[in-house]
Formats: C-alpha cells, sequence, structure tokens
C-alpha cells in the first residue's frame, strides 16, 4: 500500500465518518429544531442545526468520492510508487489527523459564533463560557489547519 492510498482510504473512512456523524444528530437536532423554532424563529435553526449538518454532509461527499483529488491538493509530492511508501506515509496520517479535528471543531464554531452576539437577556456569565468555548474551538481550528498544510513541519518539531 503505497502514501497515496492511505491518504486515499484515510479520507474515505473520515468521509464515512462525517457521513454517519452528520445521520446520528439528525434525530436531536430535529428535537431542537422544533424547540428553537417555538421561542426564537428559523434563522437560530439555520445557524445551531443546518448549517453544522450540511457541513458534515458536504464533507462527507468530498471525502468519499473525490478523495483522489483531496490527496493529490493537499499532499502533493506524495509518490504513487511503492519506493517513496515509508517516507511520506507519517506525513500522509499527520495530514489526516489534520482533517479528522478539522471535521470535529467546524460544526462547533458554527454553533458558537451565532450565540456570541445574541439577545441581551443573556447573562455575562454565558457569554463568558460561549467566549471560552470559541477561543479552544479556534485554537483546534489552527492546530487542524497546521496539521494539514504543514505535516512535513510537525513531524520535523515532534521527531526533533
Amino acid at each position: 500500500m503505497t502514501a497515496r492510498t492511505t491518504a486515499q482510504l484515510g479520507f474515505g473512512l473520515l468521509g464515512l465518518w462525517a457521513a454517519i456523524q452528520a445521520v446520528a444528530m439528525f434525530p436531536g437536532l430535529a428535537v431542537m429544531a422544533s424547540a428553537i423554532t417555538a421561542t426564537s424563529g428559523f434563522v437560530p435553526v439555520v445557524f445551531a442545526i443546518i448549517l453544522p449538518v450540511a457541513f458534515l454532509m458536504v464533507m462527507s461527499y468530498l471525502l468519499l468520492f473525490h478523495n483522489a483529488r483531496l490527496t493529490a491538493q493537499l499532499f502533493p509530492g506524495v509518490e504513487e510508487e511503492s519506493k517513496a511508501e515509508t517516507a511520506d506515509v507519517p506525513r500522509v496520517l499527520v495530514g489526516l489527523a489534520g482533517v479528522l479535528l478539522l471535521g470535529l471543531v467546524v460544526p462547533h464554531i458554527v454553533r458558537v459564533i451565532p450565540g456570541l452576539g445574541g439577545p441581551a437577556a443573556v447573562t455575562a456569565s454565558v457569554e463568558r463560557v460561549q467566549t471560552r468555548e470559541l477561543i479552544s474551538a479556534a485554537l483546534q481550528l489552527a492546530l487542524a489547519l497546521y496539521l494539514i498544510f504543514r505535516p512535513g513541519k510537525f513531524l520535523e518539531l515532534w521527531i526533533a
């Protein structure tokens, strides 16, 4: 198995994970949507429920059906030949870990951001918690992007 096929397999498995997450979230989100719509209207439902599920569905589609194209874009130096297998596999696996972390954090960010500018009835303590959640999610997002776009640099830091 070459590094390229390992990356394609990893992207396919991440796409399957994203699809399963979206389907598993749906019943609970449907109940939340009915409660939110009754009290706040439709706009909060879009930001809190529809966008995260849509993101997971789009991500699953791209990872399942376009994994070869994603592998070529994210890891352009990965060879298809088996001689490059040992050198490229760790870099590809670090990049795949970044994609998994990105899939975990983006729906959370999409849910937290609309709550920051919420109604004045939101207490200061709730706003502080939301700010902490946003900072935490932003750090996770930064780490995910670093792992995706600089896997070789991460490995140099880790091994050194």
